[in-house]
């Protein structure tokens, strides 16, 4: 594995751990050893994560769910939720748009939380689904930028306020000649 790889690895696990956090309160958790004990006694509590595992952007897909896959494991190892196994449900988004709201349409409203990714192109339609704020979405790309008062989570700072941030900094350091170099896909427009 390249250093790269390395990082973006180490980016997913903690924005997916941050993501367990909201899950956790959502659900009440608990880490004695009783707990541990009966945990596979109890109903499982699902996290449906909606991610790209094919198409386009399935390598970050793949590492995401690869992540999650070493969420549960801890969480399961250190005595579940409130004594409960965590299971995590996987959807393959497919890196298509139409797909993701297709997947998260039945999840809105009637799950306390579930995770979107690995992209904006898919992350930002299934944000739109849900203007109420009844469920907690927590988006593992980091270039939607969610409504105020709004239960939609993201990976990280915005690309577009990573872009301010920026210019600021450089403007305050009396930098006027700057190259910039651009991915091209949708969190790279977004931050031009």
């Amino acid at each position: 594995m390249t250093q790269t790889t390395n990082r973006h690895s180490r980016r997913y696990l903690f924005s997916i751990i941050a993501a367990s956090g909201l899950f956790l309160a959502a659900c009440g958790s608990t880490s004695n050893a009783t707990a541990k004990a009966t945990t596979s006694a109890r109903s499982p509590y699902t996290l449906h994560a909606i991610l790209s595992l094919t198409g386009g952007a399935a390598s970050l897909g793949q590492e995401e769910k690869t992540s999650l896959e070493g969420l549960q494991a801890y969480v399961n190892g250190t005595g579940g939720i409130d004594g409960h196994p965590l299971k995590i449900a996987y959807a393959d988004n497919q890196t298509s748009a139409s797909e993701a709201v297709s997947l998260a349409s039945p999840l809105v409203g009637h799950v306390p939380a579930f995770l979107v990714g690995s992209v904006q192109t898919t992350d930002e339609p299934v944000d739109e689904l849900d203007s109420g704020g009844s469920s907690v979405i927590y988006d593992l790309s980091p270039g939607d930028q969610a409504k105020a008062h709004s239960f939609i989570f993201s990976a990280g700072p915005s690309t577009s306020d990573e872009a301010v941030a920026t210019v600021n900094y450089l403007e305050a350091k009396g930098w006027t000649r700057i190259a910039v170099i651009n991915s091209t896909d949708a969190s790279g427009a977004d931050g031009w």
